[in-house]
């Protein structure tokens, strides 16, 4: 499902925020439209991504991907590195 949304995203300018497409993006990877439609659409569903946005909000995570270092209270952004992973580990390294 991410590689579809972000296919829906990147090449087909479609909006991943929207119900109806990832509703849409769901039927076209094999699941059931109905029950995809159905718990997408539960409160609990609705309520996870509130969740979820306040936890990003809260930790500065404002782009996609973020990486996040959190210590007891504090929390400390990563740079992220596509092409090399060792300068992240040196700051998460440095962190701690």
């Amino acid at each position: 499902m991410t590689t579809r949304i972000q296919q829906a995203y990147y090449q087909e300018a479609r909006n991943p925020s929207d119900n109806k497409t990832l509703i849409e993006l769901a039927t076209d990877i094999g699941l059931d439209h109905q029950r995809f439609s159905n718990d997408l659409l539960l409160d609990s569903t609705q309520q996870s991504l509130i969740q979820e946005i306040r936890l990003s909000r809260q930790l500065h995570a404002d782009s996609f991907p973020s990486l996040v270092l959190k210590l007891d209270d504090s929390t400390w952004p990563v740079a992220i590195d596509y092409l090399d992973a060792q300068p992240m580990l040196e700051s998460v390294k440095a962190l701690l």
